[in-house]
């Protein structure tokens, strides 16, 4: 936090103007290679002293079970808004991008992975959401989506 030492502040600007903040956790550049308890609750303990109430969980680091995050955000009594970005990859633990019919901690789930600027990505990634629609695996609290826009990336 000594790069945005003030992150604190920015975060209740934002919510001084009637806003929600969102932070992003298990991002590419960090490449934690060994999972560990302490950078789980880390994380949450940040998210939650900085005030933040949206988290996008990315798939890069080793720090990817979501059901240990969620009952780590739970445990701080706030409701938080909680997007899984595990580019789709279907797998039967619990750094899965994809719910079942009794199991989704996350409020959002992306079903693809990066987009790319060519019209083929563009269908495969939309094509990518409807086996959860056709499994009644996405809707209200559990909502499936494919990565979209990107500005500024040319072929």
């Amino acid at each position: 936090t000594h790069r945005f030492s003030q992150m604190a502040v920015l975060v209740d600007k934002i919510h001084q103007l009637g806003l929600r903040a969102g932070w992003y956790l298990n991002g590419c550049e960090c490449g934690e290679k060994v999972e560990r308890l302490i950078n789980y609750e880390g994380d949450i303990r940040s998210l939650h002293g900085l005030g933040f109430d949206e988290v996008k969980f990315d798939g890069c680091g080793k720090q990817r079970n979501l059901t240990l995050y969620a009952l780590l955000m739970q445990r701080t009594g706030k409701n938080y808004t909680i997007e899984n970005c595990h580019w789709g990859k279907c797998t039967e633990s619990d750094d899965s991008a994809c719910p079942t019919n009794d199991w989704c901690p996350f409020n959002t789930f992306r079903t693809s992975g990066d987009i790319r600027p060519t019209y083929g990505a563009v269908l495969s990634n939309l094509l990518s959401a409807e086996p959860f629609n056709r499994a009644n695996l996405t809707g209200p609290g559990c909502w499936a989506y494919p990565d979209m826009l990107e500005l500024g990336v040319t072929l």
